[in-house]
């Protein structure tokens, strides 16, 4: 429970453990190392994008002796949080986090319509990237926490697999997946195949069309050529290409106060109320730990409890960003619940959220909030909808900011923006029906001429709960 906590900064992570000094400074090195990777096969630019308002945000990620609060076989967790985004696993969840970090990093750089095997076997193929002392990089490694999915768990035809059959299990995304992604790396007739195979989809294609116009082309040899591989001997490779850590890694030693507050990520609720009241008793003068509370007690819709966190913390820091906005978070629940556009805590969480962003003008929470402060939908100044999309740019991995965007790039006339904006989402990773659905919908009415007027008003809830 008092183990050394470290925190660790570089181009594209914050990382903090309880670990040593020594292991989070490799583990940083070995993540910068796999981000460059990424950027080197992806044709990604090395350097953080700064287009117009565009930011890469830096992955915040949290190592862990101890299991995961709630235990069971949750090996780590990723959210695109309007916070910031964050991953936390323990020491043996190593894997996990460069699978969810794949994600994190297509949905910022490359948000196309990939289908969700390609997401999940892309994933897993470089997940299992690893270095030697010189280095280089080995790709093409067997993921051994997938072995016993891919002997034990019911095999589906490739043939369903690409036609997007709804059939085809969660295990097949993974396992088969994989298979099909690293085949493609190593045969060039695959890779063609899954190049064109992919373009279709991108342009509106269903699975279905795309596999007839592509992989049908090789009738029974697809699934005989690919039944048995992962199984045997498999191909591997290493570059030739050294990827050095360029970038500082800061590090330092956290205090006790420093790292209770900094292990107060989503777990369990019950377990993550008691390290929040314990937090609260201890260090009662940090404004940080009362404004955690108040996003904890917001999670609840425990409202009162909220506002007096919030107003705990701004008595200590009154530009305390977190608590500004969880405050006006709070206020405009109340003003929502009220039904009355005309009711003053619109004005007041819009003012609480102003305050947030001239503290910090690069926290999306705060421009995500001030968009949502005006209650009429279909009159929201030019700068309200110009504060959404900012948000978007900084979070763009946040799949209900996207959505909302999408929404009102429609509403604009502004139809293949609205789109391309859509389109990933009918294959997110681990989407709600609720999100798939309303990306369907977007992309349907801004195929009619006449969508600006016709458009359905399925806009998503107000007050998402990001954790």
């Amino acid at each position: 429970a008092h183990a050394d906590w470290y925190r660790a900064e570089t181009e594209n992570f914050i990382i903090h453990a309880d670990a040593t000094e020594e292991v989070v400074t490799e583990y940083a090195r070995h993540l910068e190392r796999f981000d460059a990777v990424l950027r080197h096969f992806t044709g990604t630019d090395p350097e953080p994008a700064e287009i117009g308002h565009q930011i890469d945000p830096k992955l915040d990620v949290g190592r862990l002796q101890r299991r995961m609060g709630g235990g069971g076989t949750i090996g780590g967790i990723y959210i695109p949080d309007m916070r910031g985004p964050y991953a936390a696993a323990p020491i043996y969840g190593y894997q996990t986090v460069l699978h969810e970090y794949v994600h994190h990093f297509m949905l910022h750089h490359a948000p196309a319509a990939y289908p969700r095997w390609y997401r999940e076997g892309f994933a897993e193929f470089f997940s299992t990237v690893s270095f030697d002392d010189e280095d280089h990089a080995d790709l093409g490694r067997f993921p051994f926490g997938r072995a016993d999915d891919l002997v034990y768990s019911r095999r589906f035809s490739f043939e369903d697999l690409l036609r997007e059959d709804e059939n085809t299990n969660h295990f097949a995304l993974y396992v088969q997946g994989w298979i099909l992604v690293h085949h493609s790396v190593f045969h060039q007739r695959t890779g063609r195949l899954l190049a064109e195979y992919l373009q279709l989809m991108n342009r509106g294609q269903t699975g279905e069309q795309a596999f007839q116009a592509t992989f049908a082309s090789l009738g029974d040899e697809l699934d005989d050529m690919l039944k048995d591989y992962g199984r045997g001997r498999m191909p591997m490779s290493r570059t030739t290409r050294t990827f050095e850590v360029s970038g500082e890694i800061a590090i330092r030693k956290l205090s006790e106060e420093e790292a209770t507050v900094e292990a107060l990520y989503p777990r369990r609720r019950d377990y993550l109320e008691r390290e929040m009241l314990s937090a609260v008793r201890n260090y009662p003068r940090n404004a940080q730990v009362h404004a955690e509370l108040a996003q904890l007690r917001l999670a609840q819709d425990r409202l009162d409890e909220a506002l007096a966190a919030a107003d705990a913390a701004l008595a200590i820091d009154p530009d305390h960003v977190e608590a500004n906005v969880f405050k006006g978070t709070a206020l405009l629940r109340r003003a929502d619940a009220s039904g009355d556009p005309a009711d003053s805590r619109w004005a007041e969480a819009r003012e609480l959220f102003l305050r947030a962003n001239r503290a910090d003008p690069y926290y999306p929470l705060a421009l995500l909030r001030y968009y949502q402060s005006f209650p009429d939908r279909n009159a929201r100044p030019d700068n309200a909808i110009a504060a959404l999309e900012q948000a978007y740019f900084f979070v763009p991995q946040n799949r209900e900011t996207r959505l909302q965007l999408a929404y009102e790039l429609l509403r604009a006339g502004r139809f293949e923006e609205a789109r391309l904006l859509a389109l990933p989402m009918i294959y997110w990773p681990h989407a709600t029906d609720t999100l798939t659905a309303g990306a369907q919908a977007i992309i349907e009415d801004a195929r009619r001429s006449d969508a600006a007027i016709e458009i359905e008003d399925w806009h998503l809830t107000e007050f998402i709960d990001e954790e």
